[in-house]
């Protein structure tokens, strides 16, 4: 295959080379430095340190000043604009999901960042009961596949693109891991951290993958499905 240089792969800092390698053949990847004041299963997560919306980059100020660097460097290898929230950390203040029109999340559990940038980008508020609508969420184009049910049952009245699959069997360092961290999806192809054979409703998945021809690549077969923070993918700046 190859390397699709108009996109840019996020991944956490943790994820082994093996993984980044395999992601590497399609893509360049950007990883961000753990943040030491985050609790180590939150530390390297890219859906806790950063969160993209419409044309922005929002982070937290405290991340940015204490790696300046590495946050002006995915900025200006994206072009996109930095939003800088003064809000402390809480690890559902941006898990919500972005899919089609909508911004699916928690309310009053979001940056206030977040919704606003939305809410400009055009996205209508979606407010559901899940405390990790992001990471409950794998968005595959016009498609969705979440492990929760409350998101399943509000937005499959809105279209029936919406599946629901359980995560059971997906590893994590929380020991409960969610779909949406466990992959990326982008030009039609979903990245699994792991073999997703591992989950107890693998063929629910699989499924999903067939009936919207998605191709897919396990970034590592000898592995569970593994959640690292699932992967970022943005455009780099032309």
């Amino acid at each position: 295959m190859t390397k699709k240089s108009n996109l840019l792969a996020v991944v956490s800092a943790a994820a082994p080379q093996k993984e980044r390698a395999r992601l590497e053949r399609d893509y360049e990847t950007f990883s961000l430095p753990p943040d030491p004041s985050l609790p180590p299963a939150d530390a390297h997560r890219p859906d806790t340190l950063f969160f993209p919306v419409g044309g922005a980059l929002i982070f937290r100020r405290a991340y940015r000043d204490a790696f300046p660097d590495a946050v002006e460097s995915l900025a200006d290898r994206t072009g996109m604009r930095l939003i800088l929230s003064e809000s402390p950390y809480s690890p559902q203040l941006g898990d919500a999901a972005l899919w089609q029109d909508l911004l699916i999340g928690r309310r009053g559990a979001l940056l206030p960042e977040f919704t606003a940038e939305a809410k400009a980008a055009g996205y209508t508020t979606v407010p559901v009961l899940e405390k990790f609508s992001g990471r409950a969420c794998l968005v595959c184009g016009d498609a969705l596949i979440t492990s929760g049910w409350g998101i399943h049952k509000t937005l499959r009245k809105r279209s029936e693109n919406v599946w629901f699959c359980p995560a059971e069997g997906i590893v994590s360092s929380r020991g409960h891991g969610f779909l949406g961290g466990a992959a990326g999806e982008a030009d039609g192809t979903v990245y699994f951290f792991g073999d997703p054979s591992s989950m107890e409703y693998a063929e629910t998945l699989s499924r999903f993958l067939d009936h919207f021809m998605l191709d897919f690549v396990l970034l590592d077969e000898g592995h569970p499905l593994t959640d690292r923070g699932g992967i970022r993918f943005l455009k780099l700046k032309e």
